[in-house]
């Protein structure tokens, strides 16, 4: 899934740097970072898996001077663009901009059958007496 978010953050802003890891020093402004917060899983309903994983996408600006402006705008890019990603649809969409940072929280539900391998069918039995 991180893999979808990343696409179509290429496609929509093609000369911007993406990273998937922590960057201590060195960042290249206009930048986004994109990484996986958490992941809940259970079992929906039968053989079917519902997880839902939330993801952070980090907008550090161009500028420091224009930084909120910059980020409010790819604020409401970013509520387009990250609705339908791949096959999969947001259950929620939040941003917030921090210190000239914007802080985008997604979060998508995944549905996925599961596969058992079929049981082994009994084919015989024997029935035994039960000893006093």
């Amino acid at each position: 899934m991180i893999e979808e978010i990343i696409k179509v953050l290429k496609s929509a802003f093609p000369k911007y740097r993406i990273y998937t890891e922590n960057v201590e020093q060195g960042l290249k402004n206009p930048c986004f970072s994109v990484f996986e917060l958490s992941a809940i899983g259970n079992r929906h309903i039968q053989n079917v898996h519902l997880s839902n994983r939330q993801f952070m996408i980090q907008y550090f600006p161009a500028s420091e001077k224009e930084s909120y402006y910059e980020c409010s705008e790819m604020l409401h890019n970013l509520l387009i663009l990250l609705v339908d990603i791949g096959k999969f649809h947001a259950h929620r969409l939040n941003g917030e901009i921090v210190d000239g940072v914007l802080h985008f929280d997604a979060s998508y539900k995944e549905f996925k059958t599961l596969v058992t391998a079929p049981a082994d069918k009994i084919t015989s039995y024997t029935v035994k007496e039960r000893v006093k």
